[in-house]
Protein backbone atom coordinates (compact mmCIF):
# COMPACT_ATOMS: atom_id res chain seq x y z
CA UNK A 1 0.00 0.00 0.00
CA UNK A 2 1.19 2.96 -0.83
CA UNK A 3 1.22 6.86 0.80
CA UNK A 4 -0.98 7.82 -2.15
CA UNK A 5 -3.01 5.27 -2.59
CA UNK A 6 -4.30 5.92 1.13
CA UNK A 7 -4.62 9.62 0.57
CA UNK A 8 -6.18 9.37 -2.67
CA UNK A 9 -8.79 6.74 -0.69
CA UNK A 10 -9.40 9.04 2.52
CA UNK A 11 -9.75 11.94 0.63
CA UNK A 12 -12.36 10.53 -2.59
CA UNK A 13 -15.42 12.54 -2.98
CA UNK A 14 -17.58 11.07 -1.99
CA UNK A 15 -16.19 9.51 0.65
CA UNK A 16 -16.56 5.99 1.19
CA UNK A 17 -16.52 3.52 3.77
CA UNK A 18 -13.59 1.20 4.05
CA UNK A 19 -11.81 -1.59 5.87
CA UNK A 20 -7.79 -1.71 6.50
CA UNK A 21 -6.54 -5.36 6.32
CA UNK A 22 -3.65 -5.43 8.20
CA UNK A 23 -0.48 -8.03 7.72
CA UNK A 24 -1.30 -9.57 10.75
CA UNK A 25 -4.89 -10.82 9.94
CA UNK A 26 -6.64 -7.70 12.22
CA UNK A 27 -9.32 -5.36 10.02
CA UNK A 28 -10.14 -1.68 11.46
CA UNK A 29 -13.45 -0.36 10.11
CA UNK A 30 -13.20 3.27 8.74
CA UNK A 31 -16.73 4.77 8.57
CA UNK A 32 -15.78 7.97 7.87
CA UNK A 33 -12.69 10.37 6.62
CA UNK A 34 -12.79 11.79 10.58
CA UNK A 35 -11.52 8.73 11.74
CA UNK A 36 -8.47 7.91 10.60
CA UNK A 37 -5.50 10.56 9.89
CA UNK A 38 -2.21 10.61 8.98
CA UNK A 39 1.07 11.51 9.92
CA UNK A 40 2.69 14.47 7.67
CA UNK A 41 5.38 12.32 6.08
CA UNK A 42 2.27 9.94 5.53
CA UNK A 43 3.65 6.29 6.78
CA UNK A 44 1.59 6.18 9.91
CA UNK A 45 -2.13 6.42 10.20
CA UNK A 46 -4.17 6.68 13.45
CA UNK A 47 -7.65 4.90 12.97
CA UNK A 48 -10.23 5.91 16.01
CA UNK A 49 -12.91 3.34 16.63
CA UNK A 50 -15.69 3.98 19.70
CA UNK A 51 -14.84 5.48 23.10
CA UNK A 52 -12.16 7.38 22.08
CA UNK A 53 -9.76 4.34 21.25
CA UNK A 54 -7.53 4.22 18.25
CA UNK A 55 -4.98 2.15 16.71
CA UNK A 56 -1.66 3.70 15.19
CA UNK A 57 -0.49 1.30 11.96
CA UNK A 58 2.25 1.48 10.07
CA UNK A 59 0.54 1.66 6.54
CA UNK A 60 3.40 -0.21 4.72
CA UNK A 61 1.63 -3.28 7.04
CA UNK A 62 -1.70 -2.57 5.00
CA UNK A 63 -2.41 -5.67 2.66
CA UNK A 64 -5.91 -4.69 1.36
CA UNK A 65 -8.41 -1.76 1.45
CA UNK A 66 -11.74 -2.83 1.25
CA UNK A 67 -14.45 -0.33 0.15
CA UNK A 68 -17.58 0.01 0.82
CA UNK A 69 -20.39 0.72 -1.65
CA UNK A 70 -21.49 4.25 -1.85
CA UNK A 71 -24.09 5.11 1.12
CA UNK A 72 -22.79 1.95 3.12
CA UNK A 73 -22.42 2.98 6.66
CA UNK A 74 -22.73 -0.46 8.02
CA UNK A 75 -19.68 -1.76 9.45
CA UNK A 76 -18.87 -4.98 6.36
CA UNK A 77 -17.87 -7.03 9.80
CA UNK A 78 -14.58 -8.22 7.96
CA UNK A 79 -14.93 -9.98 4.58
CA UNK A 80 -18.69 -11.04 5.34
CA UNK A 81 -19.88 -7.93 4.00
CA UNK A 82 -20.43 -6.81 0.43
CA UNK A 83 -17.20 -5.62 0.26
CA UNK A 84 -14.80 -4.14 -3.26
CA UNK A 85 -11.30 -4.86 -2.80
CA UNK A 86 -9.42 -1.04 -4.21
CA UNK A 87 -8.39 -1.41 -7.83
CA UNK A 88 -10.93 -3.49 -8.71
CA UNK A 89 -13.86 -2.82 -11.03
Amino acid sequence: MTVEQFRNLRDAVPFRPFTIHLAGGRALYVPHRDFVSQSPGGRTIIVYQSAEAFSIVDLFLVNELVVQPIGSDDNPGGNNGPTKPVGQN
